[in-house]
């Protein structure tokens, strides 16, 4: 009998320690399937804010798009108003060149015309005739002061 008390008493701890075995496996199987189900949760969570997120930013994007369409035919029609602009400009330029071409032309007829033929100072008339005469410039030092200059003085 007394060898059968440490049997079962053996027995006793390896049935307990099995049944610790088996308490704690399955509390780490109730562990695992709860972060589980937290971790299915999160992702149905987050693909919802995903759909949500895409279609605001699939709006703003329309949105940027179309701001940027809005923009480019704004500045195409401005650079058309701008291009038709500039060519009345130089329309207007064209015709005062030929005006002036013109107008050189009948000086030059008239300036031929008063020098008769055979005059001695031809070659230097015309030579002072086609001469450049460039512009004078006025003194900055001068416009502040408010006196007039005299052209005498610098002589």
């Amino acid at each position: 009998m007394t060898l059968c008390v440490p049997l079962q008493m053996e027995s006793s701890v390896c049935q307990f320690d099995t049944d610790l075995l088996q308490l704690h496996l399955d509390s780490q199987l109730k562990q695992d399937d709860l972060q589980l189900l937290t971790l299915f949760q999160e992702m149905l969570l987050l693909k919802q804010f995903e759909k949500r997120e895409g279609e605001e930013l699939q709006e703003r994007l329309n949105v940027c798009i179309q701001e940027e369409k809005n923009i480019s035919a704004k500045n195409r029609f401005i650079h058309i108003s701008k291009l038709e602009e500039y060519n009345e400009l130089l329309e207007l330029k064209r015709s005062n060149i030929a005006k002036l071409q013109e107008r050189e032309k009948a000086l030059t007829a008239a300036f031929k015309a008063s020098l008769g033929e055979n005059n001695p100072f031809q070659e230097f008339l015309t030579k002072v005739f086609r001469k450049k005469i460039k512009g004078v410039k006025k003194k900055e030092g001068n416009e502040g002061d408010g006196r007039k200059q005299n052209p005498w003085d610098s002589i």
